[in-house]
């Protein structure tokens, strides 16, 4: 894995289709990061069902990284659907 290109101050949208299992909370962060674990940019997406649902998020990169990785991290224990 070679990861995701990101540059200094362009704007990135990360849409996608989501569902939750019964006990897991509706929302779930969205990041991009370095390999090390350096956050560039970050939202969150809420409102998560039990229903497939679309979804989309803007992240802007604070720095410029040939290969970051996007994180996806549930913020309750349960099963996230993507």
């Amino acid at each position: 894995y070679w990861g995701v290109p990101v540059r200094k101050g362009e704007k990135y949208r990360l849409r996608l289709h989501a569902r939750r299992g019964g006990g897991m909370a509706d929302r779930f962060r969205v990041t991009l990061e370095s390999a090390s674990g350096r956050v560039y940019a970050r939202g969150r997406i809420s409102g998560v069902a039990e229903a497939w649902k679309r979804h989309d998020v803007t992240l802007t990169s604070q720095e410029t990284d040939p290969q970051a990785r996007l994180v996806i991290s549930p913020e309750s224990n349960g099963t996230l659907w993507l």
